[in-house]
Order: structure tokens, then C-alpha cells, then sequence
């Protein structure tokens, strides 16, 4: 399944316009625990190609940014963009 953010929102459930906001703040936002439970929980459910995408995602940044850990609120854009919908089962 390919998701849009306007799609991909309620599966969290936040609003569309969060996950812009997500998007936009990069590593200064951290997702409330009970939303990043369910965006761990919606990756554990994603696709070999959409876990494959994200660990890639994950180990790019993380080489970029030295040994600062990232959070996964840093790769939705990369993984629910409109241009680029992610893959989820």
C-alpha cells in the first residue's frame, strides 16, 4: 500500500497537518510516547523495502550527524512524502 500523509495520519492517529509540522522540525520534534509507540509499531508492520528504506535513512543521517541519536520523527519526510509514498502492509 502507498500512502500519502493525508493517508498516513490517521494510521498513527494525528492529524495530517502534525505530520507536516513533524516534517518541518526535523530532529527538534519528538512524537508524545504513545505516537512514537505507534510509528515503531507501523515500521515493525512496513514491508521489507520500507524497513530496509528507513534503516538506510537512519544510518545516512547518523553518519552525518556524528553520534547523536536520531529519532524516527527525522525520516518522515522521506518516508510519507506525497512525491514519495511510503509502502506499509
Amino acid at each position: 500500500m502507498r500512502l500519502s500523509q493525508k493517508d498516513f495520519a490517521p494510521l498513527i492517529p494525528v492529524s495530517d497537518r502534525m505530520i507536516r509540522h513533524w516534517e518541518t522540525g526535523g530532529e527538534n520534534v519528538v512524537p508524545r510516547p504513545a505516537k512514537q509507540a505507534a510509528l515503531d509499531t507501523l515500521l515493525a508492520r512496513a514491508g521489507t523495502d520500507t524497513q530496509e528504506r528507513f534503516a538506510l535513512l537512519i544510518t545516512q543521517r547518523a553518519a552525518e550527524q556524528g553520534t547523536r541519536k536520531p529519532n524516527s520523527s527525522m525520516y518522515l519526510s522521506n518516508i510519507t512524502a506525497q512525491d514519495e509514498p511510503v509502502r506499509c502492509m
